[in-house]
C-alpha cells in the first residue's frame, strides 16, 4: 500500500467516547507522521472540540468536523468548507426534542449552545473547563430560544441526547426524518445527529481529497459507527475497529482488535504493508 493520508474517527476509535489521547495513540500517530503519512481527524465533534486532541498529536491538517458539515484548518482558522443547516431546521428539531422530553446540543460556528446542562454521559462539556484556555470550546447556556437565533448565527449540526430514554429513540428518528431536506444519523448509542442532506464524512472526505489533490488509492479510513460508513467505502483501503457496529465492519476491508488496542493495532499494520 502507498498510503499518504489517514483519515481516522475520534470517539471509539482513536480515543474512548468523550475521551482524550493516551501516550500510546499519541505514539502510534506519530509513527504514522514518521512515515510521511499525513493524519486528518474525521468526527461528529464542533470543531472547536477537536484541538485539544489535534494539538496533542502535533497535526497540521484541516480536521472534517460535524461528521462532514465543515472543514476547518484549526491553526489558521480558516473555514475551507461548510455546509449549514437553517434555522427553522434547528427550530423544528429542538420543538421535536421538547416533546420527547430529551436534551438538545446546537452546534454554531461559534458556540455551543444548550438549554439545559446535558447528562453526564455527554462528558465533553464537562472536560472542557480543565484544558487550557487556549483549547477550549466556546460552550454557552441559553435563556431563551432568540439567542439561539441570532442574525450572524451559522449552524452547523444538532442532535438529540436520549440517554435514558432509549425507547424515546426511534419515535425521534421517524419525527426528525420527517423534515425535508435533512439527514438523521446515529453518531452514538443514544444520540441522532440531524445535519443537512448529503453531509458525511464521507462527502468530506471528497471535498478533502479534491481541494488537496490527494489520490483516493493512497487513502485510509478509520472508524467505528454508522457515520464512519461511507468515509471507509470511500477511502482506498477502509478498516473497522473491532468494537464497531456489524455494519461498518461489512463495509471495511480490514477489521482491528477493539478498543483501545484496535488503533495502535492497525497503525502496527499499516507500518508493515506501507
Amino acid at each position: 500500500m502507498d498510503v499518504k493520508t489517514l483519515f481516522t474517527d475520534l470517539d471509539g476509535t482513536l480515543v474512548e467516547h468523550s475521551g482524550d489521547v493516551t501516550e500510546d495513540i499519541i505514539k502510534s500517530v506519530r509513527k504514522l507522521l514518521d512515515k510521511k503519512i499525513n493524519v486528518v481527524l474525521a468526527s461528529g465533534r464542533h470543531p472547536d472540540m477537536m484541538k485539544s486532541i489535534h494539538y496533542k498529536l502535533g497535526l497540521k491538517t484541516p480536521v472534517i468536523a460535524c461528521n462532514g458539515g465543515i472543514i476547518k484548518d484549526l491553526n489558521t482558522k480558516e473555514v475551507l468548507y461548510a455546509n449549514p443547516l437553517s434555522k427553522d431546521v434547528i427550530k423544528r428539531a429542538i420543538e421535536i426534542a421538547r416533546e420527547l422530553g430529551v436534551e438538545w446540543v446546537v452546534y454554531e460556528k461559534n458556540d455551543i449552545l444548550f438549554e439545559k446542562m446535558p447528562p453526564k454521559s455527554y462528558k465533553l462539556p464537562y472536560i472542557n473547563p480543565h484544558l487550557p484556555k487556549h483549547l477550549q470550546a466556546n460552550y454557552l447556556k441559553i435563556n431563551s430560544l432568540e439567542e439561539v437565533f441570532k442574525d450572524d448565527c451559522f449552524f452547523l449540526k444538532i442532535f438529540l441526547l436520549f440517554d435514558n430514554k432509549v425507547e424515546a429513540m426511534e419515535r425521534g428518528r421517524q419525527m426528525l426524518s420527517e423534515i425535508e431536506g435533512i439527514d438523521v444519523v446515529q453518531s452514538a448509542k443514544t444520540y441522532l445527529d440531524v445535519m443537512v442532506h448529503g453531509s458525511s464524512k464521507g462527502q468530506a472526505m471528497k471535498r478533502y481529497v479534491e481541494l488537496t489533490g490527494i489520490d483516493i488509492k493512497n487513502t485510509i479510513a478509520i472508524g467505528d459507527a454508522q457515520n464512519d460508513i461511507d468515509m471507509i467505502e470511500y477511502a482506498g483501503f477502509g478498516i473497522a475497529m473491532g468494537n464497531a457496529v456489524d455494519s461498518v465492519k461489512k463495509a471495511a476491508d480490514y477489521v482491528t482488535t477493539p478498543h483501545p488496542e484496535g488503533f495502535k493495532d492497525m497503525v502496527e499494520y499499516l507500518i508493515k504493508n506501507v
